[in-house]
């Protein structure tokens, strides 16, 4: 893919960029900063973009991780909403980042799943010639997870209206995100998208990816679902329509086919 500027893992293997986007998730956030302390590998950065919480959630992310320079957290002064969280940590993550370095974005209600995720997930780029992962959860609440193989014969846009199967946990190498159209995060007023952020992000990077996307079948988050918070609970409307936004989109990235 001449279109893409990309880099080479090297001796050092993968490194991971975690971004966590929350807002007010006092109940959760110290689960979700947990698995990632827990995991049985330590080649991470992972950064918590607090979306001005009017709880105790950046207290409790800041005791958390005290003294331990893997970890940031950045608190906003003015709520932006998740998007704007997504692309502040992502950002702040890729100033030094290498291009083949692997992005987890984990939001900050949810965990992940067991010690080994990093684990399985850096086999899977070392054994596949993906550029980008998809898989399935766990739902707190039994609810069956959306994750699902792709429609064959059906393009990956037309996913976005079909059903949605690119589900957690999400990862890319930081060479798709670097080549992302700024206008494909913002709706048609020019803002960025305020739901369904998930197909904002991955939208551009399945659009270049294509063959080079794999799908891990074994549950590598916990979805939690017993935050009132949730988007499909506390404003469906508004994500249906900026699908169907992301969806009439002419162009995701920055390539030309």
């Amino acid at each position: 893919r001449d279109f893409i500027k990309r880099g080479d893992f090297g001796e050092m293997g993968i490194n991971f960029k975690i971004v966590t986007p929350v807002y007010n998730a006092e109940a959760w956030i110290k689960k979700c900063i947990g698995s990632v302390k827990e995991q049985s590998q330590d080649n991470y950065q992972h950064i918590i973009v607090d979306d001005c919480s009017t709880d105790n959630t950046a207290q409790i992310a800041y005791d958390e991780i005290l003294g331990d320079s893997r970890f940031k957290l950045v608190r906003k002064e003015k709520r932006m909403g998740v998007m704007h969280s997504h692309v502040t940590g992502t950002e702040l993550l890729g100033k030094d980042a290498d291009p083949e370095d692997v992005f987890i974005h984990l939001d900050g209600d949810d965990w992940l799943a067991h010690a080994d995720v990093l684990k399985t997930v850096q086999e899977v780029y070392e054994r596949e010639d993906c550029w980008m992962t998809y898989g399935d959860y766990t739902a707190t609440d039994g609810s069956r997870s959306v994750n699902n193989p792709r429609i064959e014969g059906l393009p990956l846009r037309q996913h976005i209206l079909a059903g949605w199967p690119f589900s957690h946990l999400r990862t890319f190498k930081k060479f798709l995100w670097d080549n992302i159209k700024v206008e494909s995060l913002l709706d048609q007023s020019g803002v960025p998208f305020t739901s369904a952020c998930d197909v904002a992000i991955l939208s551009p990077m399945l659009e270049m990816a294509e063959d080079h996307i794999y799908r891990i079948k074994e549950p590598l988050l916990i979805y939690n679902r017993d935050n009132p918070l949730n988007e499909d609970k506390d404003h469906l409307d508004d994500q249906i329509r900026c699908a169907h936004e992301i969806f009439k989109q002419k162009a995701y990235s920055r390539h030309k086919r």
